[in-house]
């Protein structure tokens, strides 16, 4: 890898040009015509089943293009309604030693990079536990770009806020599995129910255990410097 010491940014930080803006000028039309594709309900429905999680909210896409010394520390994306993080790079001839790669925190090591690839995506479900950075761009890249459209797929607000006490919650959140699936906005949903006014005891313990779950499972240590919210 052709990279310097002198290189090395500080793991918690974030530097890359979000100027990039596609939705103007002279690639205005064809960036509309695929963030359409993005949020067509096909394609939702589709990347939902690859995830098994619920994509019915609105699909969000933004350019992102960085330049030598540009990177993201570590993050999780997880925020308000996101489900589903998606990368589509559009750097063509990118050579993986100039760095820019996704590094996915939750996978093997030998799975962990993703590097660069003109015209492939990146899919991943979001939650505490997927967080994840991009490598700083080396001054090797000799004025290329990595340039991508990226966005978020989410939940609408109706469908998580349609769950009331008299859903079967014990069953829903009972592994940890299925409450790493929660939405960040439906954490804090879940916590504001009426737990309270369940009349069977055993029943009203056991959901306010399960929620006690979920508020500790999502919550990120305070003063963490490791990860940020983007």
């Amino acid at each position: 890898c052709q990279w310097d010491a002198a290189q090395v940014q500080n793991p918690t930080g974030f530097r890359s040009d979000k100027s990039w803006d596609p939705d103007c000028g002279p690639n205005a039309h064809s960036f509309n015509q695929s963030k359409s594709i993005f949020q067509h309900p096909d394609t939702k429905k589709f990347v939902g089943e690859l995830v098994q999680r619920n994509t019915d909210g609105e699909a969000i896409a933004r350019g992102s293009k960085f330049k030598i010394n540009d990177y993201t520390g570590p993050h999780n994306d997880s925020l308000d309604y996101r489900v589903l993080t998606f990368l589509w790079y559009l750097c063509k001839d990118w050579n993986p030693e100039w760095g820019g790669a996704l590094v996915y925190g939750s996978a093997l090591p030998e799975k962990a990079y993703v590097h660069a690839s003109y015209n492939t995506m990146a899919l991943f479900s979001v939650g505490l536990y997927s967080s994840h950075l991009v490598t700083t761009i080396s001054p090797h890249s000799a004025g290329n770009q990595r340039m991508a459209i990226g966005g978020w797929y989410t939940s609408s607000i109706e469908s998580i806020t349609a769950k009331t006490i008299d859903d079967p919650l014990e069953d829903l959140y009972a592994t940890r599995v299925q409450r790493r699936n929660i939405t960040a906005f439906g954490a804090e949903y879940l916590k504001s129910l009426p737990i309270g006014a369940i009349k069977n005891k055993d029943r009203r313990q056991k959901i306010f255990d399960i929620v006690q779950l979920v508020q500790a499972e999502n919550e990120r240590p305070k003063g963490d410097p490791t990860m940020i919210t983007l």
